[in-house]
């Protein structure tokens, strides 16, 4: 099973889709659990690298996933043409991302900035992997 949260912060989900409020999170586990499923097949994804998106916003929401129990995959923001954070990626990206289609995947962290770097990244990714129930 896989839950799409991105993000434990409250605002986050308030600023870009207005769709979940966090504290859903721990109820929805515990249906899962119900229902008959193993905590680590329950895995929830959180996004990583938006533009401005500090280390400590996706620490905290492996730390809250990881407390409900659950598996945490990161994902990495890929800028996308036409969507919401298009035009602000533009502006704050290193990379000419309107010239080059290349970095609007994870080959680059296209958002890299002293907030969230690549070696941060790295140790974010372990840290999900370490607070990961087994399946």
């Amino acid at each position: 099973m896989r839950i799409g949260l991105e993000s434990a912060r409250e605002d986050f989900h308030r600023e870009r889709d207005g769709k979940l409020r966090v504290e859903m999170l721990a109820a929805a586990v515990d249906e899962l659990r119900s229902a008959g499923f193993a905590l680590g097949e329950i895995r929830v994804y959180l996004l990583a690298g938006l533009p401005r998106q500090h280390r400590q916003e996706v620490e905290q929401s492996i730390r809250f996933a990881a407390s409900c129990g659950t598996r945490i995959e990161l994902a990495e923001y890929s800028p996308v043409p036409r969507s919401a954070l298009w035009e602000r990626s533009v502006a704050e990206s290193r990379y000419p991302l309107e010239e080059e289609p290349l970095v609007h995947n994870n080959s680059v962290l296209p958002m890299e900035w002293s907030g969230l770097d690549r070696t941060a990244l790295r140790r974010l990714k372990e840290l999900a992997r370490s607070l990961s129930p087994r399946a």
